[in-house]
């Protein structure tokens, strides 16, 4: 998902003005604008589409981890299980928002970090 989601045209907010971006900034604020909301409103049914079509319980990738076990001594991706409806539901939350930017209906998407 974070490859896509760096498709978005976005903002970062900096002292004196929004920096233009693409995607979200994990740590900080990203604001999205119309422009980024109009991407953002293709992408995310796709993924609500994907998700949909898997099991309930989904084992998905996450990021990496140098913890070290003795089957994988370098390190590795950390796998985590989550349910297929937890993950759609806010999906189609976040689809609402993007649309409500792009017909006018309100400012912008605030992300403020994870």
């Amino acid at each position: 998902m974070l490859d896509t989601i760096n498709w978005v045209p976005s903002f970062i907010p900096r002292e004196h003005c929004w920096e233009s971006h693409q995607g979200l900034d994990l740590y900080r604020m990203t604001i999205i604008g119309a422009d980024g909301a109009e991407k953002l409103s293709q992408i995310i049914p796709l993924w609500g589409k994907l998700f949909e079509a898997g099991p309930e319980c989904l084992t998905l990738t996450c990021g990496w981890t140098n913890a070290e076990t003795p089957e994988l001594p370098y390190g590795h991706y950390v796998k985590r299980l989550y349910d297929r409806d937890k993950v759609v539901a806010p999906l189609k939350v976040l689809y609402g928002y993007s649309r409500a930017v792009m017909e006018g209906q309100a400012g912008y998407i605030l992300h403020v970090g994870i």
